[in-house]
């Protein structure tokens, strides 16, 4: 599997959806949502590996 922008699933706007039934007719469900942080794997980071490392060096720097 080739790395794309968006991960190995194709993007679907939510509109387009096919749309959820609850079981039993349930109009409320209870959805964990866990932080999930994405960024193109095919494209080169902007900074390295850690862009935001010589912002805080800089910082440490002036607190001394």
């Amino acid at each position: 599997m080739q790395p794309q922008r968006s991960g190995p699933f194709p993007y679907v706007p939510i509109n387009r959806r096919p749309r959820i039934t609850w079981p039993n007719g349930a109009r409320l469900a209870l959805w964990v949502i866990p932080n999930v942080e994405t960024f193109p794997l095919n494209e080169p980071v902007p900074g390295g590996n850690r862009p935001g490392a010589r912002r805080h060096q800089l910082g440490a720097a002036r607190l001394r």
